[in-house]
């Protein structure tokens, strides 16, 4: 009955450990890393500049564009200031926030407090949003060369 009784106790060791193990840097192991962030438009082949708190320049590129971005790191939140321009239309700007993860609140139920520090030292507690934008552009109305000149002619 006593080598029972220890072999129950070394399986349930052995089980909580691989639960611990499993739990703990949840948010860790299912946001893994930066996010793709997807920014697209109408019209197509707008410019698109992201830059960072600080006002620099993370990234660049065209819609529709992907582009892989951190959350945050060491227990820091990061946002990102978004501008879209194409010739012709009016810019549009707007501002990538985060939130905390789900999977970090999971951690805290289950993985302890080893998790709840693991995730916000890699970023990984925090989730961006928007994760996914589409944008439509507003046309610049401007008068052709002909209708500007009648125009001042007739004041």
């Amino acid at each position: 009955m006593h080598e029972m009784n220890r072999l129950d106790f070394c399986v349930r060791c052995l089980v909580g450990a691989v639960v611990g193990v499993l739990f703990t840097g949840c948010a860790s192991v299912f946001n893994g890393g930066p996010e793709n962030v997807r920014i697209s438009s109408t019209p197509n082949g707008a410019r698109v500049s992201i830059f960072d708190e600080y006002g620099e320049m993370v990234a660049s590129g065209r819609t529709q564009f992907k582009v892989p971005l951190k959350a945050g790191k060491n227990f820091h939140r990061k946002s990102y200031r978004v501008k879209i321009q194409k010739l012709g239309y009016q810019p549009h700007e707007f501002i990538i926030y985060n939130k905390v993860s789900g999977w970090y609140w999971g951690n805290l139920m289950y993985g302890g407090p080893l998790g709840a520090v693991i995730d916000p030292i890699t970023g990984n507690m925090w989730k961006l949003d928007p994760a996914e934008v589409d944008v439509t552009l507003e046309k610049i109305n401007i008068p052709a060369a002909g209708q500007a000149s009648r125009i001042v002619t007739d004041l």
